[in-house]
This record gives C-alpha cells, sequence and structure tokens, in this order.
C-alpha cells in the first residue's frame, strides 16, 4: 500500500463530510420569525381589535372573526418563537460540527505528510495547532443557550457574540495553519501551484453592534443577525474550494 493512502482516503472523508456539517443557511431565513411577527402586529392585531369593537357594538357577525384572528394570533406567535429558536439553534449548531470537521481534516492533513515523509520542526509546528484547534472546539450546547434565552432573552446577544468571535478565532487558527502547511510543501510542490486561504469572517465589535442596536431601538440588529448567516456561509464556500484544490496537491505528492 501506497505511503499515506489511508490519510488520503481520511482526507477524502472528511471533505465528504461538508455536506451534512456545513450548512448554508439561506440568509432571509433568520428574517422569517420578524416577517410572522409584522403580520400579527399589522394585520392580525388591528383586525381582532376590529372584530373585538364592533362586536361590542352589537354586530355579532364579528364574533366569528374575532375567535378565527384570536386563534391564528397565538397560532402564528407560538409558530414565530419556535421558528427563531430553531433557527438559534441551526447556528450554534453549525458553529459546533464546522469546527470538529475541520480540525479532524487538518489533522488527517497533518498525519498524511507525516506518512509521506515530511519531518521536522515546522511539521511539528502543524500537529501543535491541530492540537490547539481541539482546545478551541469545545461544544457549545445549543439546547443549553436555547434554554437560557427563553430564561433571559438579553442572553441571545451573547451568543451573536460568540458565534462571530469563535469563527473568526477558528478561522485565524486555519489561516496560520495553512501558511506553515505551504512552507512545508514548498520543497516539492510550487507554490503557485498552491490555493490561496481567503479569510471570509470579519472582526465585529459586539460592544459597537450592541450599541447601535439600542441607538436604532433594535433595527440594527437586523444586520447582526445577516452577518450571523452570511459570514459562516462565506466561509464555508471558501473551505469547499480550498479542501477540492489541497486534495488534487496531495493526490500527486
Amino acid at each position: 500500500m501506497e505511503a499515506g493512502s489511508h490519510y488520503l482516503e481520511r482526507i477524502r472523508k472528511r471533505i465528504d463530510e461538508a455536506a451534512e456539517t456545513d450548512y448554508v443557511m439561506p440568509v432571509w431565513l433568520p428574517f422569517l420569525p420578524l416577517t410572522i411577527f409584522l403580520l400579527i402586529l399589522f394585520v392580525l392585531f388591528p383586525l381582532r381589535v376590529a372584530s373585538y369593537w364592533m362586536d361590542s357594538m352589537g354586530h355579532h357577525g364579528f364574533l366569528r372573526l374575532f375567535v378565527f384572528t384570536s386563534v391564528l394570533f397565538a397560532v402564528l406567535s407560538i409558530a414565530g418563537v419556535v421558528l427563531g429558536l430553531y433557527i438559534l439553534y441551526k447556528l450554534i449548531k453549525r458553529r459546533n460540527d464546522h469546527l470538529r470537521r475541520a480540525r479532524r481534516l487538518w489533522e488527517a492533513v497533518t498525519s498524511f505528510l507525516e506518512a509521506k515523509g515530511f519531518t521536522g520542526e515546522r511539521s511539528y509546528r502543524l500537529k501543535e495547532l491541530v492540537d490547539e484547534m481541539k482546545d478551541e472546539e469545545w461544544e457549545r450546547s445549543p439546547v443549553l443557550w436555547i434554554i437560557l434565552t427563553l430564561l433571559f432573552p438579553p442572553v441571545v446577544f451573547y451568543i451573536y457574540h460568540f458565534l462571530n468571535k469563535d469563527f473568526r478565532r477558528h478561522e485565524a487558527q486555519e489561516a496560520r495553519y495553512y501558511s506553515i502547511l505551504v512552507t512545508v510543501l514548498s520543497g516539492r510542490v510550487s507554490v503557485s501551484r498552491m490555493p490561496e486561504f481567503e479569510r471570509a469572517v470579519p472582526e465585529r465589535s459586539t460592544v459597537l453592534y450592541l450599541v447601535l442596536t439600542l441607538l436604532t431601538l433594535g433595527l440594527f440588529s437586523l444586520y447582526w443577525v445577516y452577518t450571523l448567516a452570511d459570514d459562516p456561509n462565506r466561509h464555508f464556500m471558501q473551505h469547499k474550494r480550498l479542501e477540492r484544490e489541497l486534495l488534487s496537491v496531495l493526490e500527486h505528492l
């Protein structure tokens, strides 16, 4: 068996797992609960009030409308809350899933290089970085954070905080790993053949975003939520490109 073939197969497996772990969330999805609540606020609620008022004036024909709007009001309110919590669950879960898969991918790449005879200080540094990724990979329980949000809603802003910071830190670790990887392979692979690592998650100030959210009476939070969906999406797309191109390089070592 060719040296490293076992680890090369493991690399392919980790790349294929991205279809399950790297959930690209439609950027409109986080706004769906807001759409439901706007429907309740500007359509159902006025209609419910009007039907109640007309019924109190003796127009009993509006009683059915009042009951219908009341039931629909309750159903949509529950649906909006449940959908919002589900989206929060997906945001946290994909964070956990991607960090775990990415670390296992780089771990397989490191083992493959070792099997191929790449040794030395830089190769050892790759192992250290993989261990650092493992330390940063710890799970953030989606269920626990949802329960905390239900008990104390402002907790959601801390969730927004760590979702950005964790992806930002993860991407910085990968950038360091990949920089050393390029150096390790430079003796056998032309630098021009190596795919470029592009960072996709910008640094976002939680304090600034929170202040802007308060000053705009919550309107800025719409953009904040958008970034929580879009930043990881772009990171996943960059990862997908990088992984496929890197695999092609490794297969020819």
